[in-house]
Parts: C-alpha cells; sequence; structure tokens
C-alpha cells in the first residue's frame, strides 16, 4: 500500500469543496487525505470537518506549526492567490496554487523564484 500524500487544503467554497473537495473524496484516489482545511466561514468549516475528519482553521497562518503537511491546495480568493502562496510557500510548505495564479508575469516568477 502506497503512502497517501496530507493535503491542507485552504477555501472551502466554490472551487474548494466543488472541485478539489470532490476529487479528494472520491473513493478511487488513492493519492492523498485531507488532513487540514482553513476556511473563514463557519458553517462551510464545519461542513469540512464533517467531509474530511479533519482539523479546521479560519487562518491559512495556522499551518505554519504544523510540518506534517505535504501539500496545501489554494483555493482561497483570487485576489489572495499571491500573498498567500508566497507566505506558504516562504515556510517551507509545497502549493498547489489554482488559477488566476497572479495578476502580473513578474508576480508569477516571484512565486516560482520563492518555491
Amino acid at each position: 500500500m502506497a503512502i497517501k500524500m496530507r493535503v491542507a487544503l485552504i477555501g472551502y467554497g466554490r472551487s474548494g469543496w466543488r472541485i478539489h473537495g470532490a476529487f479528494f473524496k472520491k473513493e478511487d484516489n488513492d493519492i492523498c487525505d485531507v488532513i487540514a482545511v482553513v476556511e473563514y466561514d463557519p458553517a462551510r468549516q464545519a461542513a469540512a470537518k464533517a467531509d474530511f475528519c479533519c482539523d479546521t482553521y479560519s487562518d491559512y497562518k495556522e499551518l505554519f506549526r504544523r510540518d506534517d503537511i505535504n501539500l496545501v491546495v489554494s483555493a482561497c480568493y483570487s485576489n489572495e492567490h499571491y500573498a498567500v502562496a508566497l507566505d506558504l510557500l516562504n515556510h517551507g510548505h509545497n502549493v498547489l496554487n489554482e488559477k488566476l495564479l497572479c495578476k502580473t508575469p513578474q508576480l508569477a516568477q516571484g512565486l516560482i523564484d520563492a518555491a
């Protein structure tokens, strides 16, 4: 049996729940387990906890205290993508950032350099 990646998901709205969450919940998902979800909205936070039996947080910076996360999937608001991804990278996390990655190619290059 292969070891699964331990994933934190930021955002449990449209993309976090319907796209990323839907994949992670599939029975044939044998590559990763969601161990943490970051969500501002208490109702969505409760839904994530019920869906994944995982830890939930209202601030992504809470993930900085953890050393058991292999990948952070960022499905936060588009205007937060760059800042959140850069902060996570600077704290040693691997980040999958959904589109819109950044507003400019220069900002995207900054994330690449940080990674």
